[in-house]
């Protein structure tokens, strides 16, 4: 944050921020108090002071992948592998065991969730492994490759295994051999999903809400304002012609050239005695389908 904090943090948990910008690089200590706690919750939500270490980070200090600031990867493992954990033990001896420590636990449990979606492709359903302490030491990285198998029970996958994005070269490689599987990373494959969302559809969706404030008025929640009716027909019939134009709008600032458009108007209503029905709202969605 070199020009300071936003303008949208409240006034303490802007002085917190100051903190955090004046202290530098330092253990998570700014809070000296419970009373200043509080404070620290939006910045963290948005990112301005939370200390994380990601699987990039860890790629850096180890060095297999170094394209950005591996100096700033490798500060923030110190301060990290010096945080204790529920024992009072120290996370890790320096930033290096920790980064080992992160890469392993992506590549473990990276194996255990695609062996998961395998076998739910191969019939077994929605199968969740992480309670099957077996099938977790089968494929954790203190199981030697290539065997993979503890004991009668050995997991792996048959298939080869296709990696995509930017990290595909750096993480993936360790995954595959969890899984005892050919590891195949496409030519270009770190921009294969900005390639993917540029040559997708476009599809635009808008929600149109009508209530009734009072009884007999029904009121359509327009962009341009609000705008009431007697009958609640002609209501709905306005909300999802509305959501219907400003969603093919959407899809021709997109890029469309032609769409589809389709509507659904979901009712909220409650029943009364004597078989009647209490209108509460409606909300009418259109979505423009690029074809």
């Amino acid at each position: 944050m070199p020009e300071g904090p936003p303008s949208w943090l409240t006034r303490s948990e802007t002085a917190l921020a100051h903190q955090i910008i004046e202290a530098g690089l330092a253990p998570p200590q700014v809070c000296g108090h419970p009373g200043c706690a509080g404070a620290t919750d939006k910045p963290d939500r948005k990112g301005l002071s939370a200390g994380q270490l990601y699987p990039t980070d860890a790629a850096h200090i180890t060095g297999s992948f170094t394209d950005f600031d591996r100096e700033a990867a490798r500060l923030g493992g110190q301060l990290m592998a010096r945080r204790k954990d529920a024992l009072g033990e120290a996370f890790a001896a320096d930033e290096t065991e920790l980064a080992e420590k992160v890469l392993a636990a992506l590549a473990d449990q990276s194996a255990q969730r695609l062996l998961e979606a395998a076998l739910a492709e191969q019939g077994s359903g929605e199968a969740s492994l992480t309670g099957n302490p077996l099938i977790a030491a089968s494929l954790s990285s203190q199981n030697p490759a290539p065997a993979r198998q503890l004991g009668w029970i050995k997991a792996g996958l048959s298939v080869p295994l296709i990696a995509l994005g930017a990290s595909a070269s750096t993480h993936y490689p360790a995954v595959a051999d969890r899984l005892g599987a050919t590891l195949s990373v496409p030519e270009d494959a770190d921009v294969a999903g900005a390639i993917g969302a540029a040559a997708g559809s476009v599809r635009q969706q808008v929600m149109i809400l009508t209530s009734q404030p009072e009884d007999g008025v029904f009121r359509v929640h327009l962009p341009t304002g609000p705008q009431d009716f007697s009958d609640r027909k002609k209501a709905l019939q306005k909300a999802e012609a509305s959501a219907g134009d400003l969603a093919g709008q959407r899809a021709r600032a997109a890029g469309a050239k032609s769409w589809q458009t389709t509507c659904q108007t979901q009712l909220e209503e409650v029943s009364l005695p004597g078989g009647k029905t209490l209108f509460i709202e409606a909300r009418s969605t259109a979505t423009a389908q690029e074809g």
